[in-house]
């Protein structure tokens, strides 16, 4: 941006640290307060910032380590339901994420079952909100 003026500028990270090192350890600290210095640096040279995550960062795992899955199109079907349910992970490293990912699209069979859905979802613990459009 010193040198050559830009209208749009995409930067972006992996998530490993986030990952590997919970919140408030020094090692993720570190990383952040690195995150924080350059997106001051962009602040001071005129920049308009948004940053976004593309997933929340709650525990992926049950404390005996298990997996914390809920099979979402399952429990739409015990409903009567019927879906297709679509999980992202939109980074190759898979290692950190346990192929566990924080985001789903949800296509419904009937959309008219639609705030049904959203209901029932809504009810489960660990599913926080949902934005939806047909």
């Amino acid at each position: 941006m010193k040198r050559e003026h830009f209208d749009v500028m995409y930067l972006t990270t992996t998530d490993f640290v986030q990952h590997k090192y919970a919140p408030g350890s020094p090692d993720a600290n570190d990383f952040l307060s690195k995150i924080d210095l350059w997106l001051g640096e962009l602040d001071k040279l005129g920049a308009i910032i948004g940053v976004t995550a593309d997933h929340g960062m709650q525990a992926k795992t049950n404390p005996d380590g298990s997996p914390k899955v809920q099979f979402i199109e399952q429990l739409l079907d015990a409903q009567n339901i019927k879906s297709r349910v679509i999980l992202p992970i939109t980074d190759p490293y898979v290692v950190h994420h346990g192929a566990l990912g924080g985001y789903g699209t949800l296509y419904l069979e009937d959309k008219s079952q639609l705030q049904a859905a959203k209901d029932y979802l809504l009810s489960l613990d660990g599913i926080e909100k949902g934005a939806y459009q047909c």
